[in-house]
């Protein structure tokens, strides 16, 4: 029986062998920094909007939005990035977020000197970029469009906040860290933005902060079940 076994595994293992194709986009959860410190980390809840970044909006609770459930796709075709799921407030239901990353450029940094380049001009390998660890790589976003939604309802009310006097030529950031603000270390995702047309002034501008962990792509969840099969049945002593 045990030689059974092993050998219909063998079979199985020893079949015509392809490699898979290269995902073409890599997804990350988002989980929000939730942590407040006197460097006011707007958006340490995952989303703030508010009249302005000011003291007084920065602690309120109608100003900032939790990540419940939020993940960061990025298309390695076209390098736009979605970010989808749900927030929530005090005294509020639930609302769905949704944002449209356009206009990829790679991001590297060498003794502080930041580096952005095209994509995919660059020819970078976004899985290995994100993957790197290396502080100060990662990607930046030229333009965003965020909507929020309830009850059947889209509030398409913000667009991307550059901010270039600050070290923010960009509206969106995605890129390793250390040490940030005492915070923690990772990859963090940072984002602005202010309203369209400047009527909705009870939520002018806005920003974004959150952690980024990698959500293992299917192929890996197989091969990872195949293993740990293998084991299972070995333990049994059927292999």
């Amino acid at each position: 029986m045990k030689r059974v076994a092993s050998l219909a595994l063998c079979a199985a293992l020893s079949g015509p062998l392809s490699m898979p194709a290269m995902a073409e986009v890599i997804t990350f959860n988002l989980n929000p920094l939730n942590h407040e410190s006197d460097t006011m980390l707007f958006g340490h809840t995952g989303l703030f909007l508010g009249k302005n970044f000011s003291a007084s909006q920065y602690g309120s609770p109608y100003r900032n939005f939790i990540f419940d459930d939020v993940q960061l796709s990025i298309d390695t075709d076209t390098g736009i990035g979605t970010v989808f799921g749900t927030v929530y407030r005090e005294g509020i239901d639930e609302l769905t977020l949704n944002i449209t990353l356009t206009d990829l450029l790679v991001r590297t940094e060498d003794g502080g000197t930041v580096t952005r380049t095209a994509y995919p001009d660059s020819g970078v390998d976004l899985f290995g970029l994100l993957r790197s660890g290396d502080a100060g790589s990662g990607v930046e976003w030229g333009a965003l469009d965020l909507t929020l939604s309830k009850s059947g309802r889209d509030y398409d009310l913000w667009e991307g906040l550059a901010m270039p006097d600050m070290g923010h030529p960009n509206v969106s950031e995605f890129f390793f860290v250390n040490d940030y603000h005492g915070a923690g270390s990772g990859l963090l995702f940072h984002s602005w933005y202010q309203s369209k047309d400047g009527v909705h002034t009870s939520y002018r501008v806005g920003d974004s902060k959150a952690w980024g962990t990698e959500v293992p792509e299917p192929g890996t969840l197989a091969l990872l079940g195949l293993g740990l099969l293998g084991l299972r049945l070995k333990q049994k002593g059927a292999i």
